[in-house]
C-alpha cells in the first residue's frame, strides 16, 4: 500500500520535469526562430546576430541592471531618516 504512494509521486514528478524540459524546450525554438528571422530582415547571418547579442546586447543589459539596482541602493540610504543629535549627551570636552 504505502509504495503505490510513492510511486505515484515519482511519476507526478517525472510528469512535471517532463512538461518543464518540453517548456523550455519550446522557448529555445522560439528564440532561434526570432533570431533567424531578425538575421533575415537585417540581411546579417544568424552567427552575426548571436554576435551582438551575447557579447554587446546581454553585457550592456547586465551591467545597466547592477547599475540601476546599485543607484536604487544609494537611492534608499539616502532616503532613510537621520537620527538628530540627542541634547542629553555631554559636550566634548575643549
Amino acid at each position: 500500500m504505502c509504495c503505490d504512494a510513492a510511486e505515484g509521486g515519482d511519476n507526478l514528478l517525472q510528469t512535471l520535469l517532463t512538461a518543464i524540459v518540453a517548456g523550455l524546450i519550446w522557448v529555445y525554438y522560439q528564440c532561434a526562430f526570432f533570431m533567424a528571422h531578425l538575421a533575415a530582415l537585417l540581411d546579417v547571418t544568424y552567427r552575426d546576430t548571436n554576435a551582438v547579442m551575447f557579447f554587446i546586447l546581454w553585457p550592456t543589459l547586465t551591467l545597466g541592471l547592477i547599475l540601476w539596482v546599485m543607484w536604487n541602493q544609494w537611492a534608499l540610504f539616502r532616503a532613510q531618516p537621520r537620527p538628530e543629535p540627542s541634547s542629553n549627551t555631554p559636550a566634548a570636552p575643549s
